[in-house]
């Protein structure tokens, strides 16, 4: 039971607080001692990895295949993204393996192959038919050597020297995603010598920088099994 000085003490207080007289005072809330932590108990901070905006927007299976305009340039070009399960030195490799770029898209290229040297530049004659066969559209490359942009990113710029196209160009961009994986990603233009619907040119751009780097990435998928 609660005297009535117990009251009166508890109703003054009331009171006080409806008045503004007695409140909470932030500052003391503020500097409020710590939690107490024993010893025998592991303490551990809850931690969030933000996700990875470029692998995020990715499709489950195959490329990641659109196309844009890269900052800088004034053409829509077919870009394509995937992650391949290898380290970024080992994948390097394979993009710097121009001779065997005609085995990546099976009817996609009729020929690859280096045609000259220059210092660590290659040049690179690529073929490719269009219109059921009916025509050869074939261009010569030079591959710069690859560029570091910060560790871990990488750039390999192919640019156009002649042929019977307007003009080609291809940037191969490879960013080590783990120890273990990489990002490739292409940027692809080619434009012909005759008059092309915007459309479809841009399937033919994207889907062929779609078929490149999905070649890259079955190159390090395992070799099943013969039962």
């Amino acid at each position: 039971m609660m005297t009535t000085m117990m009251r009166q003490w508890c109703m003054s207080i009331a009171l006080a607080a409806a008045s503004g007289i007695v409140g909470v005072d932030a500052r003391a809330k503020a500097e409020a001692p710590p939690p107490v932590v024993h010893a025998n108990v592991k303490q551990e901070a809850a931690t969030e990895i933000e996700p990875d905006p470029e692998i995020a927007v990715l499709p489950k299976t195959g490329a990641l295949r659109t196309n844009w305009v890269p900052p800088g340039m004034k053409e829509r070009y077919g870009h394509a993204a995937v992650v391949i399960d290898a380290p970024i030195a080992a994948v390097r490799r394979e993009v710097l393996s121009f001779s065997r770029y005609k085995d990546l898209a099976p009817g996609k290229f009729d020929t690859s192959q280096i045609v000259g040297k220059s210092g660590d530049s290659y040049d690179v004659f690529l073929q490719v038919p269009v219109l059921h066969g009916a025509l050869k559209l074939w261009d010569v490359i030079r591959f710069a050597p690859p560029r570091t942009v910060v560790p871990g990113l990488e750039v390999i710029d192919g640019t156009f020297v002649r042929g019977n196209v307007q003009t080609m160009h291809i940037v191969w961009t490879l960013r080590a995603v783990t120890a273990k994986t990489t990002l490739l990603k292409c940027d692809l233009l080619l434009l012909p010598n005759f008059p092309a619907p915007d459309f479809l040119l841009d399937e033919v751009l994207r889907d062929a920088a779609g078929d490149a780097v999905d070649g890259f990435a079955r190159r390090f998928k395992p070799t099943p099994s013969a039962p």
